[in-house]
């Protein structure tokens, strides 16, 4: 049986986050589709998502997020904030940043459609 050349291929979970990528034979990924897999053939990547209603793989875009001290403005929503190893889910386009302790904080903004973002806090307060 001719399973064809080898294609790229991504794997996908139920939010349309990319989960897996590489080169894959297209007639193996066929089959794992009609078998229920979510695998489409197309390139993608970290910075890839799939649009669920087209079944196309779309590149992430800028994510608009930016640090007004200690403000975040223009969160994607929803997102994902992770501070350290901690994620908090985000519903608001402006957020807030308490911290308990004074430090340097590393602060992540995470969305399906929009690349991540790095931002780095300095705080010498503590907020309760």
């Amino acid at each position: 049986m001719t399973v064809g050349p080898a294609v790229a291929f991504v794997r996908y979970d139920e939010t349309g986050a990319v989960t897996e990528w590489g080169r894959m034979a297209l007639g193996v990924i066929e089959r794992q589709r009609q078998a229920g897999a979510r695998i489409i053939a197309g390139g993608g990547g970290p910075d890839f998502y799939v649009d669920l209603e087209t079944r196309e793989v779309r590149p992430k875009q800028d994510n608009p997020a930016w640090l007004d001290g200690m403000t975040l403005r223009d969160v994607p929503v929803p997102a994902t904030i992770v501070i350290g190893r901690t994620a908090y889910e985000g519903e608001d386009a402006v957020v807030e940043l308490e911290f308990s302790l004074p430090g340097t904080y590393a602060i992540e903004v995470r969305s399906l459609r929009q690349l991540t973002k790095t931002f780095e806090v300095k705080t010498s307060e503590v907020t309760t």
